[in-house]
């Protein structure tokens, strides 16, 4: 399970995602939108397939600007992305 911030930051980073430079200390969801989606979608959930999160890295960092704030789990989903 990964459960902090730092553990999905360089496929984040890989992915094309602004990552604040301290994951896991204190930083605004305004200013990494990207991250904060990524954050609360992949951390704290069981791995059905370990490795995942760098294909989901990639879901996201394609999201937009706009749409990064108003997307939600489906939308994810069937954009790709693996639970």
């Amino acid at each position: 399970m990964l459960v902090f911030p730092g553990m999905i930051a360089e496929s984040a980073r890989q992915a094309g995602m602004k990552v604040p430079a301290d994951p896991d200390g204190k930083w605004s969801p305004e200013d990494y939108p990207h991250f904060h989606v990524f954050c609360n979608m992949q951390l704290c959930r069981s791995l059905a397939d370990f490795g995942a999160h760098w294909d989901n890295a990639k879901v996201i960092a394609a999201l937009s600007d706009e749409d990064v704030r108003k997307v939600t789990k489906d939308d994810l989903i069937s954009r790709g992305f693996v639970i």
